[in-house]
């Protein structure tokens, strides 16, 4: 087996439309035989949080995650939750946190909820729109969502 290098991936895992980064990054790692940490670590983001990148990337961060994986700028980004800063939510830029003065923000964080069903039917890969304040419930199988995974809280930590 050859080595991997920090510059490029040797296997490719294409983000499902609508995924959240977090769990783009985990299926990588998972596909790898990793941890999310790990693979981050590798690729040259060791002090980057997961969960900070998920509301917004840095412009290092998007471009070694552009480098390593061969995934573009502005898929990247659709996988955070920009898209949707002064929209539904607001980012505070110094802290990458939700706004507590955004009316969503008082509320909630931006922590990931889940549809076991979405979870089973994706291969443990859900969308960015389960880490949005209002998102409670799954349209496709009319369940609430659930705030800790039911598949099993070893393999979710891994899904983000």
């Amino acid at each position: 087996m050859s080595r991997w290098t920090p510059d490029r991936l040797p296997i490719a895992v294409t983000p499902l439309p609508g995924e959240a980064l977090e769990s783009w990054i985990a299926a990588f790692a998972r596909r790898l035989r990793t941890t999310s940490n790990d693979l981050i670590r590798h690729i040259g983001l060791g002090s980057t949080r997961i969960n900070q990148m998920a509301l917004r990337l840095h412009e290092h961060e998007a471009a070694v995650l552009e480098r390593a994986t061969g995934t573009g700028r502005q898929v990247l980004t659709g996988m955070t939750l920009e898209p949707y800063d002064g929209l539904a939510i607001a980012i505070d830029p110094g802290r990458r946190a939700l706004a507590a003065w955004f009316p969503a923000g008082r509320f909630t964080t931006a922590s990931a909820r889940y549809c076991p069903a979405c979870l089973r039917q994706h291969d443990g890969r859900g969308p960015v729109t389960w880490r949005l304040p209002w998102s409670f419930a799954c349209p496709l199988h009319a369940v609430l969502l659930h705030d800790v995974c039911q598949i099993g809280r070893a393999s979710c930590r891994e899904r983000g």
